[in-house]
């Protein structure tokens, strides 16, 4: 941010300047690359979060009973086993599932 003054030196005015963003090339236009990158971003997320509930378990900072959290970890794991039946039997606009690629390798490893 460059900070610049006024013609008579009162006022203050700040320009900002925003990098350009780089097209993607082709080969980080790929699925399997597109999948890493975005998929692996929102994993990244969903693992902070967790790690803040587990936070919350701090009895000195936080109240809550056997049944609260019994309901939370159903919820999430509700959530999960519906993420997980996505990818058992993924489609796209009826589109049988593709075999096994590096993409898999590298989420398993």
């Amino acid at each position: 941010m460059a900070k610049t003054q006024g013609s008579k030196g009162k006022r203050e005015t700040y320009t900002i300047t925003i990098p350009k963003r780089q097209r993607l090339s082709d080969a980080e236009k790929s699925p399997d690359v597109r999948f890493i990158r975005t998929i692996g971003k929102r994993v990244t997320k969903v693992l902070k979060l967790l790690k803040g509930i587990r936070n919350g378990s701090n009895m000195l900072a936080y109240s809550y009973t056997d049944k609260q959290v019994a309901s939370m970890f159903k919820a999430i794991d509700k959530a999960l086993e519906r993420a997980k039946a996505a990818y058992a039997s993924p489609s796209v606009n009826g589109a049988a599932r593709k075999p096994a690629s590096k993409v898999e390798s590298f989420f398993t490893s």
